[in-house]
């Protein structure tokens, strides 16, 4: 395999002295913003980093850079400025799919149904006339594009050289996570008041305990040895846990279940569930989730309480695409269009708890058929399934397809960290 060509550039003595004044400039500029506004500075310093290493690696460095930045940007939200991390996940997909270039497949189910899906997105993208129509769409095409890119023979052979820059950094940026709501920092109890421990991401627990899950299940990949296994899942288990997340605990339960079958039970994949159940009940992590279960419990909540009212927010996103006729059966009521449907069924703007309402209801059932048959060709595509699990719990359960950066990483770690191909 032919490697991409490095680009650098190395200043001589002559065309140094600019390059110094360069980067004395863009140090004066950081410093004051950050005195003025931490956010606009810590903004300006990434995008001159995103500019240097562009400036110095290949398109495959580019790439990697990118993709590890995610996790940190997930872990320091709050410090974030809007739709940036929209933006760096959209041009880790765009490096991602042109390192997949040239397209082929060894079965045309997944790229079409992605062409088909981004399509119906363009579309409607193409009538929008609100912001925050165009930002929903923004975030939707960005799953069609990896699908497309994950599928294809040269990104299942590239991809692989991803792996372990990128799982390195989410895991580091858990474990800096980790310190953070160890020491007390950031938001405690803020979403549930269970005592669930969220750090710098009060506005994000879901995609936070998305991220988490990922990250575990691709520790799981790094090591043959059962305690280095056991220690990396443990690093993404125990953040997803603290967030108090339901879904996250399922998605960590189906991922236990699908390494004890693949392993028939084997001592080293239960060695593994066993470590890793000690170490969450030994440090208290399991403890948010299992009170904002108890509660529930306690209450007598029904079942539609239970689900966070996800039965009430279905029941009346589904009418609303099933009452005008066929034609809104078939393209949607248009993206975007949930919340203000459950904000009159129940008075409170809610979006639609699960990509399968969001997508049948909002695009169509054009848009939900080609959705459907790219999770098919992702799960019979050869790719890594402890990596799409959560991704997929997610989208059943809560919704996952706004949520770009937990699932560009899921779907590229799914290709990264997949088994050697068998020989053909």
């Amino acid at each position: 395999m032919r490697r991409a060509a490095q680009m650098t550039w190395a200043p001589d003595s002559r065309g140094a002295l600019p390059f110094v004044a360069a980067a004395a400039a863009a140090a004066l500029a950081v410093g004051g913003l950050v005195a003025r506004s931490p956010v606009v500075g810590i903004s300006l310093a990434a995008a001159l980093a995103v500019v240097a290493v562009a400036t110095r690696v290949s398109l495959l460095g580019a790439t990697q850079f990118l993709l590890a930045l995610l996790p940190w940007m997930l872990v320091f939200d709050s410090f974030m400025p809007p739709l940036s991390r929209t933006f760096v996940t959209a041009a880790a997909a765009g490096g991602v799919l042109a390192l997949s270039l040239p397209l082929r497949y060894r079965s045309m189910l997944g790229p079409i149904s992605a062409a088909v899906f981004a399509a119906v997105i363009l579309a409607w993208a193409s009538l929008a006339t609100d912001p925050d129509q165009l930002t929903k769409l923004a975030k939707v095409l960005i799953f069609p594009v990896l699908v497309a890119a994950v599928l294809s023979k040269r990104g299942q052979a590239v991809l692989p050289q991803v792996r372990n820059v990128v799982v390195a950094s989410g895991l580091a940026a858990l474990t800096v996570h980790l310190l953070v709501v160890t020491a007390g920092l950031g938001r405690e109890g803020y979403r549930y008041g269970v005592g669930e421990k969220i750090g710098f991401g009060p506005e994000i627990p879901h995609e936070l305990a998305l991220l988490a899950v990922v990250m575990a299940a691709a520790g799981l990949t790094m090591s043959e040895r059962v305690p280095v296994r056991a220690g990396l899942f443990a690093l993404g288990v125990l953040p997803a846990l603290m967030t108090g997340v339901r879904s996250a605990l399922l998605g960590v339960a189906l991922i236990l279940v699908v390494m004890l079958y693949q392993s028939r039970l084997s001592g080293r994949s239960l060695a593994i569930v066993g470590m890793v159940a000690a170490v969450a009940f030994a440090t208290g992590a399991q403890g948010a989730l299992t009170e904002r279960l108890s509660a529930d419990v306690a209450s007598g909540a029904n079942v539609a309480q239970l689900s966070n009212e996800r039965w009430i927010i279905w029941d009346a996103a589904i009418h609303s695409w099933s009452g005008p006729g066929p034609g809104t059966w078939l393209v949607g009521t248009g993206p975007d269009t949930i919340p203000d449907v459950v904000e009159r069924a129940v008075g409170d703007r809610l979006i639609g708890h699960s990509d399968v309402i969001e997508v049948l209801v909002e695009l169509g059932a054009i848009a939900f058929a080609a959705w459907l048959l790219m999770w098919l060709a992702l799960f019979r595509g050869g790719l890594n399934p402890m990596l799409l699990i959560p991704v997929a719990v997610y989208a059943v359960v809560n919704g996952a397809i706004g949520y770009v950066a937990a699932i560009a990483l899921g779907l590229v770690l799914s290709a990264a960290c997949r088994a050697p191909p068998r020989p053909e």
